[in-house]
């Protein structure tokens, strides 16, 4: 797909040569790119310019971490970041990692941050239950789902910084076997929330993924269970 106008001018302002769009992203634009100096990045055209905004400061916390691609520049509407290599999704992948290898992607991004930066998870969650009704799912197991996760989200008065969308899809493979997580939806709340996708597409039963992945976090086995089944409609 040919370069937008905006691409055009954010390449100039960069010092960007534009690559190839990626295909996927279903909100934003991501195309490869390299630098004056020859270095592979990644520019991503956002056209939610508060979410890009809290995209980019995420990445400003977690920088250093070498869990998330380092944030190279910003703009209201764009994010210049690195490009990670191979970049292999996990989704792609024919198994999930290991929770050992999960736990080492979560801890740095769960960092305790001030009340206010980032929005609560209540909202990230009254949005994507919203979300899922709007597609057609069930708005009875919908409505039942929410409830569930508020109920949750009440019994837990941590400020954590959160990922908020860590499904396998978001996350990439980097060479010598790291794993990297991408485009983000930062909220402040309980860190199990962002295991569910990992209990719930995990390669044993639940129940048995959750103590897993439990046992490698820290995190209570029950209470990653609990999440995983309040969030199980939004997956099916």
């Amino acid at each position: 797909m040919e370069p937008s106008g905006r691409e055009r001018q954010l390449a100039r302002q960069w010092g960007l040569t534009l690559g190839p769009r990626y295909p996927h992203g279903a909100s934003s634009r991501v195309r490869a790119v390299r630098r004056a100096d020859g270095t592979p990045a990644v520019l991503k055209l956002a056209p939610d310019e508060e979410a890009a905004a809290a995209e980019a400061d995420a990445l400003a916390v977690w920088q250093g971490g070498g869990v998330t691609p380092a944030l190279l520049a910003r703009a209201p509407d764009a994010l210049l970041l690195e490009r990670v290599q191979p970049g292999t999704r996990i989704r792609d992948e024919a198994a999930r990692p290991a929770p050992a290898d999960v736990a080492a992607l979560v801890a740095p991004l769960h960092r305790a941050v001030a009340a206010g930066r980032f929005p609560p998870l209540r909202e990230r969650l009254t949005r994507v239950f919203a979300l899922a009704a709007r597609r057609g799912v069930d708005r009875g197991l919908v409505e039942r789902g929410l409830e569930a996760v508020l109920a949750l989200d009440a019994q837990c008065e941590a400020a954590t910084l959160l990922h908020g969308d860590l499904h396998a899809g978001n996350v990439l493979r980097r060479g010598r076997g790291g794993l990297v997580a991408i485009d983000p939806r930062p909220c402040v709340g309980d860190p199990a929330f962002d295991l569910v996708g990992w209990v719930l597409e995990g390669d044993v039963a639940p129940p048995e993924q959750a103590r897993r992945i439990a046992a490698a976090t820290g995190l209570d086995a029950q209470r990653l269970l609990a999440w995983a089944r309040a969030t199980a409609v939004l997956v099916g």
